[in-house]
Parts: structure tokens; C-alpha cells; sequence
């Protein structure tokens, strides 16, 4: 069996390896990102809420990538801002650390959720944009060879 190697159609090898090279490198500089951040937050301790900040991450991705790598990194940034605010706060009720968990998990979730359904509407709107101006061109074409009358527009014999 020293056979040519079978080719693989670019449907297979995208269904065996779902990212792409500069996906990875996105999500692995996000992931990056991320414990930068979390480090960050907990060496600032109590004197600075860095919250806002793990928006970013969690954008890039679900922008870059897709929802699903969207919400994955949303998960992550959850458990990084926990583990952080945990070990920085001395006086910590488990109600109050679960709500504001639960509310932060829930804000990265949105932005990870609105921002990959609007890239998946842009980029469906470009794709309908290109195949009208192809039916457009295809009606101007046709418009030239079926003889018409301009007063009744009616095709002449």
C-alpha cells in the first residue's frame, strides 16, 4: 500500500480541524490576554475593578472566531475574574460572590452572543450584496438581447 496519499477536499479537512491557523493564534493570544488581565486584577487588589477590561478578550474572539469560541472564552473569563476577586477580598459572602459571578458570566455571554450574530448578519449581507449585483449584471446582459418595445415594453418578433 505505497500508494499516492488520497487528497483530502477542503470539507473534510475543515470539518477535522474546525479552526483555522490564525483562529488559534487569535484565541491563543486572548487566552493570553486573559490571565494578563487576571493577573492585573489581582495584583491591583481592591483599588481598581478591572472588570471592563475582560470584555476585550472575550470580544476578539467571538468577533474573529464564532460564537462558540465567543462563549468558551466567556467561561474562561468568568473563572479568571472569580478566582481573582476571590483571593483579593478578604470579607467575601458566598451570596455576594455567586451574584456578581453569575451577572458578569451572564454580561460575557451577551457580548459574545451579540457580537457573533452580528459578524454571522455581515457577512450573510455581503454575500446576498454580491449575488444581487451578479443578478444585475445578469438582467443588463439580457436587457441587450431581447429586442422591446420602449412605449409598451412588450418583446417585438
Amino acid at each position: 500500500m505505497n500508494g499516492p496519499t488520497p487528497v483530502l477536499s477542503k470539507e473534510r479537512r475543515t470539518m477535522s480541524n474546525p479552526l483555522n491557523r490564525n483562529q488559534w493564534l487569535v484565541v491563543t493570544a486572548c487566552v493570553v490576554m486573559s490571565l494578563a488581565i487576571d493577573w492585573l486584577d489581582y495584583v491591583t487588589g481592591e483599588s481598581y475593578e478591572l472588570f471592563i477590561l475582560y470584555y476585550i478578550p472575550v470580544g476578539i474572539v467571538a468577533w474573529q472566531v464564532g460564537r462558540i469560541a465567543g462563549l468558551l472564552m466567556a467561561i474562561l473569563c468568568t473563572a479568571t475574574w472569580f478566582q481573582s476577586d476571590f483571593l483579593t477580598h478578604e470579607h467575601y459572602s458566598f451570596f455576594i460572590g455567586s451574584w456578581d459571578t453569575a451577572m458578569r458570566f451572564m454580561s460575557f455571554i451577551a457580548l459574545a452572543w451579540t457580537l457573533s450574530q452580528v459578524r454571522t448578519e455581515l457577512t450573510r449581507e455581503k454575500k446576498l450584496n454580491t449575488e444581487l449585483a451578479d443578478a444585475m449584471a445578469q438582467i443588463k446582459t439580457l436587457t441587450g438581447i431581447l429586442p422591446m418595445c420602449s412605449f409598451c415594453r412588450k418583446i417585438r418578433d
